[in-house]
């Protein structure tokens, strides 16, 4: 046991990530990423070898990559890197879904199986990149939910600032929950956004759809609640339903 230890240290120390040793501890080498995802294992420590990748393949050919890694903002633009999303108007033609042509930066935790935003494509492909659980994807891929996930975290930050545009934010959440369905929550905030400027109608179409693509547990009856109280009841007497995402 302290020989495979000091073994596992000699080969991990170097590169500065015991840590990603994790995943074969408990699933092998190179599949364990696939069925479980662990934010803690990573959280986004590969943004060096991202910055170098994108230096050195990505901008000398003018590609600029979709990033799924959960680095910030500033943290991008620090490092000098451009990406899909980063001007909305410039990439509102590549974030037409449902395919996604072009490179995909992606962490590990994503690609494992999800109820809403799954990738199976991704999954299934053979990645032109690894660097410990930073992925690189490169071609055309049918990614719904990686396109719909991005319309949905975008949706928010049109929803949640200083100076909130409204329209906007419910037309992204509509598109994302067009793109992929399976994504209950979408449609449980889009039912919120249309509960809070008095629409009944609209908030219903947007609590049955969520309650559609809900699993059977908690989340469905919370549904069914507030589909029974918005059917019946005052709207400005109806509290949000929480989206268990965003939370």
């Amino acid at each position: 046991m302290a020989i495979g230890l000091v073994g596992a240290g000699v080969a991990a120390l170097p590169v500065i990530r015991p840590w990603e040793y994790y995943y074969e501890l408990i699933g092998g080498k190179n599949k364990a990423y696939l069925y479980f995802n662990d934010e803690g294992v990573d959280q986004s420590q590969r943004m060096k070898e991202m910055a170098r990748y994108y230096h050195e393949v990505l901008e000398p050919a003018g590609e600029v990559p979709f990033i799924q890694y959960g680095v910030n903002t500033p943290e991008l633009m620090g490092r000098g890197l451009d990406w899909v999303g980063r001007d909305r108007k410039r990439d509102e033609v590549r974030l037409e879904g449902p395919t996604f042509s072009g490179t995909i930066l992606i962490g590990a935790m994503f690609l494992s199986k999800r109820y809403g935003f799954d990738l199976p494509a991704l999954r299934e492909a053979t990645p032109a990149a690894r660097f410990g659980n930073l992925f690189v994807f490169r071609g055309s891929f049918v990614v719904p939910g990686l396109l719909a996930e991005d319309r949905y975290w975008t949706a928010l930050t049109k929803l949640y600032t200083e100076k909130p545009d409204i329209p906007a934010g419910e037309e992204l959440l509509r598109q994302s929950a067009a793109l992929d369905p399976n994504a209950f929550y979408v449609n449980i905030h889009l039912g919120s956004v249309c509960l809070r400027r008095g629409s009944r109608e609209d908030a219903l179409v947007a609590y049955r759809a969520a309650l559609e693509h809900a699993p059977e547990g908690v989340f469905r009856r919370q549904i069914e609640e507030q589909i029974r109280r918005v059917s019946i009841e005052p709207l400005n007497q109806i509290p949000e339903l929480r989206d268990p995402i965003f939370e």
